[in-house]
């Protein structure tokens, strides 16, 4: 490598830790609190063109609320590998045989990619759901089986409170 080569490098890297400085500074840092949790961060005020005219006003704040709650009789089953629909159906269907559970479902995905094979299914149990998640669990090809959770996440942007 010549001498411009490695100045150029260097350069270039010097560049990118200022920009990832830069970046760092300007955007918000988020972490995630399961089940709640409002979190705020503020902006600088040359984000919005309102607040510069507005000299009362120093910052923007983001807001941002996340929550997740477990949706009922719902659960995913993972599998040991990628299956076809008509075999991830086949082992649910078998493992739930042992233990005579008729009241179950398989939930219905409308995606594209649920014509690919899978790893999970998600399973809709109404009767006797600890008996017949053991029995999910026992059978050869599926990893786990665990609660199916709904997450709710809001953004809001707002400025001089």
């Amino acid at each position: 490598m010549g001498n411009d080569q490695k100045r150029s490098a260097g350069t270039m890297i010097i560049r990118l830790c200022l920009l990832v400085a830069f970046l760092g500074g300007r955007l918000p840092h988020v972490g995630t609190e399961e089940d709640s949790g409002p979190f705020s961060t503020p902006f600088p005020s040359p984000l919005n063109a309102d607040a510069l005219l507005n000299p009362n006003c120093s910052q923007l704040t983001l807001k941002l609320d996340f929550s997740t709650k477990v949706v009922k009789h719902e659960y995913i089953v993972a599998f040991n590998g990628y299956f076809t629909a008509k075999a991830r159906s086949d082992f649910i269907s078998s493992a739930l045989r042992d233990v005579d559970a008729v009241n179950w479902r398989i939930v219905r995905r409308d995606n594209p990619a649920s014509d690919y094979p899978s790893d999970f299914e998600v399973v809709e149990i109404r009767q006797d759901a600890h008996s017949s998640l053991l029995t999910l669990q026992d059978h050869p090809y599926i990893k786990r089986v665990t609660p199916q959770r709904m997450v709710l996440r809001s953004l809001k942007l707002t400025d001089c409170e």
